[in-house]
């Protein structure tokens, strides 16, 4: 089944006070997982890629609208009280994902260096424990 046809069936059983609840890998959360690396994102067991922006606009298209989101793509939707045509709401950020992957992947080649010295050292665990603690 499509996301439009999921999210029609979702529209019309949730209350007008209802609340959604997405959560997906966000495209533009790389700095913070899949080892930085876009290929491991696309590994995943998931169709669709979202950004909150690509998300969003999904969602604006079936009549819902963002009251909170982050590009690790927790999300909280509402019913709209609009149905205006949202064509005209559309977002459109490939530009500013392309640019996020290319900087990711200039960045992932050092880290990577990186992360395999600490794996040979025995220290990779131990910091990855204490950055968990501190973020």
């Amino acid at each position: 089944m499509t996301p439009d046809k999921e999210l029609r069936t979702v529209y019309k059983i949730m209350s007008d006070e209802g609340r959604l609840y997405v959560e997906v890998p966000g495209v533009k959360n790389l700095m913070n997982s899949y080892e930085m690396d876009f290929l491991q994102l696309l590994q995943n067991a998931h169709t669709y890629h979202f950004t909150l922006e690509s998300l969003t606009n999904l969602l604006k298209m079936n009549y819902f609208d963002l009251l909170l989101g982050n590009e690790k793509i927790n999300s909280v939707f509402i019913k709209s009280k609009n149905h205006a045509n949202y064509s005209d709401a559309i977002v459109n950020d490939y530009s500013n994902v392309m640019t996020y992957i290319q900087k990711v992947e200039r960045l992932r080649i050092p880290r990577s260096i990186v992360i395999n010295i600490l794996k040979t050292i025995g220290l990779l665990g131990p910091i990855r424990y204490l950055y968990r603690k501190i973020s």
